[in-house]
């Protein structure tokens, strides 16, 4: 990884000694070997069993699910502002 970040194969790697050893979750560094090479069958393969792991779609990665959140968030926080409005709350 220091020598090439971008390595698909060194991120891969990395993720399985992660998954092995219990250390952390690895799923930052399948993304990544997927990101940079989408055709490695060890990352995506790996990416998909940690996302079932973690109960989360087979092809989401850390940005998808990052996205999804923030869009949640926004969301909740409209409803909430369109909640304190209707009821005049709000005086905006």
């Amino acid at each position: 990884m220091n020598l090439n970040p971008e390595s698909s194969q060194a991120c891969t790697g990395l993720a399985e000694i992660l998954l092995i050893e219990g250390l952390q979750n690895p799923k930052l560094c399948l993304n990544g070997g997927v990101k940079n090479n989408p055709n490695n069958i060890i990352a995506v393969e790996g990416l998909k069993k940690v996302n079932f792991l973690l109960g989360i779609s087979d092809n989401k990665t850390v940005a998808d699910s990052t996205l999804e959140i923030k869009t949640d968030v926004i969301k909740l926080l409209n409803k909430a502002y369109s909640l304190l409005k209707k009821r005049n709350l709000m005086k905006y």
